[in-house]
């Protein structure tokens, strides 16, 4: 950042040469023709030569109100300061003039707050125009008006780019750093990527199956998917297996009122309904983008272990209540998060059945939100 380097260029500045005071002389005296000719642009850089062959007051204060002219306010206001300490030290009675530089501009810097990554990265190092700043991330930064570069980078982890354009006088900007993506081919293979919590609702069902009504009335033959949404809770852990792959196994646990069907007469129809209390593991695949805005497509393996829980009518005996079924199947999603924030719709599809009641596999849906911890 060129703020941070005229200030290491003032500190480290020492008397000159003869030889040195000779091509400082030349360059001012070329610095001053072209502001004459309003050529600002040109001037600052033979200002800035004459002041580091030779660290004259009058040349950094010349310097300071060149760049101040050529709308670089943040470099001239910290010139102006580096002139005060400088003044004050030789006794110099331009120091006050320096002061009143310094006060004008100060209301008028641009400045940029770099945010810290939403989870916290070990070994973190970010630069601002090729400066580090790492100290500096969470507090407002004097910088020039325009375009700057931050990068931002972590051992065993890709490297971070982005940009942001500093407004015009007295405006702060906040850029965000996106997650720093573990690299390829670093550590085991698979690395923590921290645990992701989700809340939310879901409905699931069977088709069912008439010709299983051929033994008679008060046979359940199926459940038919429900008009009332249950809750539903899951975490997950994230382990990289490659740069945009993770290996995301977790549990969830399910309450669900499911209708229940039964035979009367030959026929399939709806008697009662059940709760249904359901514990789920699952260990799918994510594939996710690498911005602060991750869209992430979930495929993978699941198995749920569901008990009935309960009958809200008692008068019809349905033998799911009190049975423990369990389901194989596949669990495929696609969830969105901005930040730490997000949310998923997911679907299930059962492969296998296991119940002394129901032949069925069972498929859902379901919608979450929840966070990234």
């Amino acid at each position: 950042m060129r703020l941070v380097a005229i200030a290491s260029l003032l500190a480290l500045a020492a008397p000159a040469r003869a030889d040195e005071r000779a091509v400082a002389e030349a360059l001012y005296d070329q610095a001053k023709q072209l502001v004459a000719g309003g050529k600002l642009a040109e001037a600052c850089p033979k200002f800035a030569a004459s002041f580091k062959a030779d660290p004259q007051l009058g040349v950094l204060l010349n310097l300071a109100d060149c760049h101040e002219k050529i709308g670089k306010t943040a470099t001239a206001w910290a010139e102006f300061r580096d002139a005060v300490e400088r003044a004050a030290k030789q006794g110099d009675k331009r120091v006050d003039y320096a002061q009143k530089r310094v006060d004008a501009l100060a209301a008028r810097l641009a400045r940029v707050k770099i945010v810290a990554p939403a989870r916290a990265v070990t070994g973190l190092v970010v630069q601002l125009d090729g400066t580090d700043v790492t100290a500096l991330v969470g507090s407002d930064v004097p910088v020039d008006p325009g375009e700057h570069a931050i990068v931002a980078t972590a051992p065993g982890r890709e490297s971070w780019h982005g940009t942001t354009t500093a407004g015009g006088d007295g405006t702060t900007v906040s850029a965000q750093i996106g997650e720093l993506e573990a690299a390829p081919g670093t550590g085991s293979g698979k690395r923590f990527g921290g645990v992701i919590v989700l809340a939310g609702a879901s409905t699931d069902g069977v088709v069912a199956n008439p010709s299983s009504c051929s033994g008679g009335s008060g046979q359940v033959c199926g459940h038919g998917v429900s008009g009332v949404l249950g809750a539903a809770v899951s975490a997950r852990v994230r382990l990289h297996v490659l740069e945009r792959v993770s290996f995301d196994p977790g549990v969830g646990f399910h309450i669900r009122r499911v209708d229940t069907q039964m035979c009367s007469g030959g026929v399939c129809t709806q008697a009662d309904d059940i709760r249904l209390f359901d514990i789920e593991l699952f260990a799918p695949l994510r594939y996710h983008t690498t911005d602060r805005l991750q869209l992430g497509v979930l495929a993978g393996p699941y198995a749920t272990i569901r008990v009935g829980a309960s009958n809200s009518a008692p008068q019809c005996t349905d033998p799911t209540v009190g049975t423990t079924t369990f389901d194989v199947g596949l669990v495929a999603a696609f969830e969105v998060f901005y930040g730490r924030w997000g949310g998923q719709i997911q679907l299930q599809y059962g492969l296998l059945h296991v119940s002394t009641v129901l032949d069925s596999p069972l498929y859902g849906i379901g919608l979450a939100v929840g966070a990234r911890i």
